[in-house]
């Protein structure tokens, strides 16, 4: 522990001296900056000593912490204690929507029930055996080069710093759930405190932060509507606000997809809550160098730290990377077709600082990327297909609600606001025509970016609206609850509905494997997504869960595996063939039950070394000696 304790006091410490010397003064945001930036390049620099090393181990955590003391001590003089704390209403609102994120993770978040097995929410209940895989399969087991947990054959072109991280924190001497959590509310703290920052930034008023971060961490949408139509149809109006028995956040039968960020993004998508909280930061900075004029040397300074944010999010949240960066074109276009020297002059800094540290992690990402990955797209999903314009904004307008309502007005009456928020404006029109992942869905996490623009203009909206008259500020709490009514139930929903994703035997079965395999083992497993080996044993396994591989856009066949092998693996018996796929174990449990396995016992080749039965539930692990 004594080593965590080292390992996170270095990665803040240095990230409050960067905080500082990028001009940050108010003490959240100092602190948020901290976390955004230190934890980044802690994490960077020990998963590049790990891999050279060949092992996530104690002593690659004290070399990071040794080299992190260097410009720690270069720093210096730039202090190490945060600035003033100010309590406005931005950080008085970002602080509540922190509390909220914080009682979300400790209370629901793989949660361990009174009996052993751990519970999740259904928004986690598909994500984060995937997560999971990838930060026992550092923490626990051999994984460098990264290859993926869940298809041993493939190299790891998932964005995988925030598992890296919790992967760090559990070699340093907490569990798998305490490292999940503590990574989770680090950056949780980060985002809240770097988007009311951007948003004080754009809109000059503290008030209009506090509004925006409340229209985006609390979004709601349509689905409000139907939430009232079901309550007074429910006959039980108590029971159906306190325990709503869906979410009303997502309701994809009625077209609602743009469900509650919070809770689907920024709680499930681990990548996303680390990705967003830096590309804040970095349209801060951004923003600050295009419309602000700066002596040299800070210009400078600011243009380095934003070239290292930008090019951080390859690894961290390549979709935050590529939203930044066309934002970032868009925002400097005007200025390059008029003055075209001095703008690429003057952004040559950035541009070279960020293309020299993304390239190669783009070409590492981009390894898996194939035909069909990315493409036209009309809508952002695949019902939108054949819509008209009318049906398209009639859909937008349900996902959206009430902060696109908002921006529009305030576009309308605050012109000044145009300028900048144009690029985000194409950005939506972008994203409406390609989609950038083989899941329509996932292209959300471009969506997110103008969403954010959208909010802050809602929220200027609502600051002059507020500041009006006391009849004004009985209308903004009316506009607000509208706004949250959906994300609000999801909320409740969230806490009631936490399904078993790990039963207490399960548990058990993989703290044998962790203590009794090699490292580098890989078994023959089942496909289901939330497989006791890959996930908390730490072990590769020959083929995992197809829709996961799908979505990374894993092509098998590319590295000699067809999904029909493991099958035929199974109800065979064919030694050789699971050799040839690269298996050095085989599991059988009910998760393998669908695969009809033979009877490995009475096959020679197959050693069985584990056999445990608990209940109506055995487990089998074979080690193949052919």
């Amino acid at each position: 522990m004594i080593l965590l304790l080292a390992f996170l006091m270095a990665s803040f410490f240095l990230g409050i001296a960067i905080a500082k010397f990028a001009g940050i003064k108010e003490g959240f945001a100092q602190g948020a900056f901290a976390i955004a930036s230190g934890f980044a390049i802690s994490t960077f620099l020990t998963l590049a000593i790990s891999w050279l090393a060949g092992d996530l181990a104690w002593i690659s955590i004290c070399i990071s912490i040794s080299l992190l003391l260097i410009p720690i001590f270069i720093l210096k003089k730039q202090g190490f204690l945060p600035g003033p704390f100010e309590f406005g209403a931005d950080n008085i609102a970002a602080l509540a929507i922190f509390l909220i994120l914080f009682l979300l993770n400790i209370t629901s978040v793989l949660a361990y029930q009174q009996d052993g097995r751990i519970a999740t929410p259904e928004a986690t209940y598909v994500d984060y055996p995937f997560h999971l895989s990838i930060i026992t399969n550092f923490a626990y087991g051999d994984n460098f080069p990264p290859t993926y947990p869940i298809f041993a054959r493939s190299p790891l072109t998932y964005p995988f710093i925030m598992d890296f991280l919790s992967a760090i924190f559990i070699v340093g001497g907490l569990g798998l759930r305490e490292a999940v959590i503590l990574g989770n509310l680090l950056f949780s703290f980060a985002l809240v405190f770097a988007f009311v920052a951007l948003a004080r930034k754009i809109s000059g008023s503290k008030t209009a932060a506090a509004f925006a971060i409340i229209l985006l961490l609390l979004n709601g949408n349509f689905g409000i509507i139907y939430a009232l139509q079901d309550a007074f149809s429910s006959g039980d109006l108590g029971k159906f606000i306190t325990v709503p028995a869906k979410s009303y956040a997502h309701m994809p039968q009625m077209e609602l997809h743009f469900m509650s960020i919070l809770t689907f993004i920024f709680i499930a998508e681990r990548g996303g809550l680390m990705g967003f909280a830096i590309a804040l930061f970095y349209y801060s900075l951004f923003f600050e160098i295009l419309n602000s004029k700066l002596r040299a040397d800070e210009e400078r300074r600011k243009m380095a730290l934003a070239g290292l944010l930008l090019a951080s999010l390859v690894m961290i949240y390549p979709h935050a990377f590529l939203a930044a960066a066309i934002i970032s074109a868009l925002s400097v276009l005007p200025s390059l077709l008029n003055e075209p020297k001095k703008t690429i002059g003057k952004w040559l800094p950035l541009i070279g600082i960020a293309t020299l540290l993304s390239v190669p992690q783009l070409l590492w990402v981009f390894r898996n990327i194939g035909a069909g990955f990315v493409g036209f797209q009309y809508g952002w999903m695949d019902s939108n297909k054949d819509a008209s314009l009318a049906d398209l904004a009639s859909f937008w307008l349900k996902n959206i609600w009430v902060a696109g309502i908002l921006a529009i007005i305030a576009l309308w009456k605050y012109p000044e606001h145009r300028k900048w928020f144009a690029p985000f404006g194409a950005l939506f029109i972008i994203a409406n025509l390609i989609k950038f992942q083989p899941q329509d869905w996932d292209t959300i996490k471009i969506h997110l970016h103008w969403f954010m623009a959208i909010c802050i203009l809602g929220g200027i909206y609502l600051a002059k609206l507020w500041g009006k008259s006391r009849a004004s500020k009985a209308i903004v709490t009316v506009i607000l609850i509208a706004a949250t009514g959906s994300a609000a139930l999801n909320l409740l929903w969230y806490v009631n509905d936490k399904p078993t994703i790990y039963e207490a035997r399960e548990i058990q079965v993989a703290s044998w494997i962790r203590d009794n395999t090699p490292e580098d083992a890989v078994f023959m497993t089942g496909g289901a997504h939330n497989h006791l080996v890959s996930n908390l044993a730490g072990r590769h396994v020959v083929m995992g869960f197809g829709g996961h591989l799908w979505t990374q856009g894993i092509r098998t066949e590319k590295y000699g595996i067809k999904g029909e092998d493991i099958g035929k693996f199974y109800r065979n018996g064919d030694c050789n063939l699971g050799r040839k796929l690269g298996a050095d174990y085989v599991f059988v449990s009910e998760k393998e039950r669908e695969l009809k396995p033979a009877d490995f016992d009475a096959i020679d080749g197959f050693e069985r070394v584990y056999s445990g039965k608990f209940g109506n539930s055995e487990y089998k692990i074979y080690r193949l000696a052919c």
